[in-house]
């Protein structure tokens, strides 16, 4: 949908959307009010390696976003597509890759990892990080 240029938060200069929530999402994250976010990151393709059905498909997330309290793999989508079948096998697949890496790092002093599904509507520019986090963050 959109490119856009970032250098503050984001861990490249220049990502592409695909939707006009993901776009606005990144200016939430990117926004000057915003004190929660440290980095965050649009996942390249295969830079996870989330597996969520036993044809051993990949789920890749939208977002990947570094706060003080921790690192959140964040996913949003069309509300019609929150409870469709694939979206929750990716969640379950989400949710065991974040238990996993938080594991890993109680034991070498790193950050919790969280999964958040965020419905597409629900993205507003006056919203913070905070927000969606305390609001949509998924649990088993």
């Amino acid at each position: 949908v959109s490119q856009s240029r970032y250098g503050k938060k984001g861990c490249h200069s220049a990502y592409k959307f695909d939707s006009m929530p993901e776009f606005n999402f990144s200016k939430i994250l990117e926004a000057d009010g915003e004190k929660d976010v440290e980095k965050w990151l649009r996942p390249a393709p295969r830079q996870f390696h989330l597996h969520w059905n036993l044809q051993g498909s990949t789920y890749e997330p939208d977002f990947v976003v570094e706060t003080k309290d921790g690192i959140w793999i964040v996913e949003i989508k069309a509300k019609n597509e929150i409870d469709a079948e694939d979206t929750q096998e990716k969640k379950r697949a989400a949710l065991q890759y974040c238990r996993h890496a938080t594991d890993y790092n109680k034991v070498n002093g790193g950050k919790k990892w969280g999964y958040i599904l965020i419905p597409d509507g629900e993205i507003a520019l006056n919203r913070d990080f905070a927000y969606f986090k305390n609001t949509y963050e998924m649990t088993e």
